[in-house]
């Protein structure tokens, strides 16, 4: 599999981790916010059991956990909600390349909303200034090595590299459409759990957010921009992937 001959394809991610990541003010403070945390934890968990299972809270993180099972393939813990320097991030695992296997959540953009929904009641004095879809791919190499491959078919050089990272904005004055390509080493866990090396694959980000972050986001646009943003990941994102643009 020659580097320059690689096709992206959603049928060759070994992972998909769909996240919405919100951009708030004024900034959260984890330790005057412990009542409000709990509040958001226990009306989630009861909403969406199948997302939301077990929390952890301290003065420096507050992330909510769940415990995929996978029939004759073991369990994978996984983030689902974590709270970032800059506002609330929801996860979404799709495919987990750790089990090879997909989750089979039905999580939809009306979900976001009302989970969205579910935080800002909680929170009720923030606003929101943006909001992102990121979709992160891991797509299998196979034993080829991904740092050869990400080189060759991007940058076009034959010169050894130790480290590649390529971020480009390919985005307009409304929306960023951001990706970030790097090499990677896929790793899978067997049925007891140990992880081992399987091979060698591409990371790949995808970012589509608002660009004006000047002024507070209503329902009806962060709705519009979801929709906008489905659009993109589903009918052109692969495609740019694909003609190699990202490099030059």
């Amino acid at each position: 599999m020659a580097g320059q001959h690689f096709e992206f394809t959603r049928e060759g991610a070994n992972e998909l981790i769909e996240k919405v990541g919100i951009t708030v003010a004024p900034t959260i403070e984890l330790s005057l916010e412990r009542p409000h945390f709990l509040e958001f934890f226990n009306c989630v968990s009861k909403e969406y059991p199948n997302l939301f299972e077990s929390m952890r809270l301290n003065p420096s993180e507050f992330s909510i956990f769940k415990t995929f099972e996978f029939p004759g393939k073991g369990s994978a813990e996984a983030p689902t909600f974590v709270l970032g320097s800059r506002g609330p991030l929801l996860i979404l695992p799709r495919r987990l390349s750790a089990i090879d296997a997909e989750t089979s959540l039905q999580a939809t953009d009306n979900d976001v909303m009302k989970i969205l929904k579910s935080f800002r009641t909680c929170f009720r004095q923030l606003r929101i200034y943006r909001v992102g879809k990121i979709r992160e791919y891991i797509f299998d190499c196979g034993e080829t090595d991904s740092n050869d491959m990400v080189r060759r078919a991007f940058l076009g050089i034959d010169s050894p590299t130790s480290e590649i990272l390529l971020r480009i904005n390919v985005g307009d004055a409304v929306n960023n459409k951001i990706f970030t390509v790097q090499p990677v080493r896929r790793h899978t866990a067997d049925a007891t759990g140990r992880i081992e090396p399987t091979g060698f694959g591409i990371k790949v980000s995808v970012d589509f957010n608002n660009a004006d972050v000047s002024r507070e986001l209503n329902d009806d646009e962060i709705v519009a921009l979801l929709h906008r943003s489905n659009d993109f990941h589903d009918s052109a994102a692969i495609d740019f992937l694909n003609s190699r643009r990202l490099g030059q």
